[in-house]
């Protein structure tokens, strides 16, 4: 169903933090496909669907985390969200 605010929370959480990360996920149609967007960390997907976009948004948010573990740049990006709320 399309959210007319475009505007949905998206929780992430990696098996080894405790901690629980919730961004906004802001979505829109344009010319018949769904974009999805996560402004604090500059993601951007597009997808046939509402929830193909949300679920586009989530995958990219793990992924974006599961990178910054892997080289080294989780703890500053986390600082980074914190310092930022």
């Amino acid at each position: 169903m399309y959210n007319p605010q475009g505007v949905s929370k998206t929780i992430i959480s990696t098996q080894k933090t405790t901690e629980k990360l919730s961004f906004k996920v802001q979505i829109k149609q344009e010319s018949g496909v769904y974009v999805a967007s996560v402004p604090e960390i500059n993601i951007t997907v597009r997808a046939g669907t509402e929830a193909d976009a949300r679920s586009q948004a989530t995958e990219a948010l793990k992924q974006f985390f599961e990178d910054a573990k892997r080289d080294g740049t989780l703890m500053k990006i986390l600082a980074d969200i914190q310092a930022k709320a």
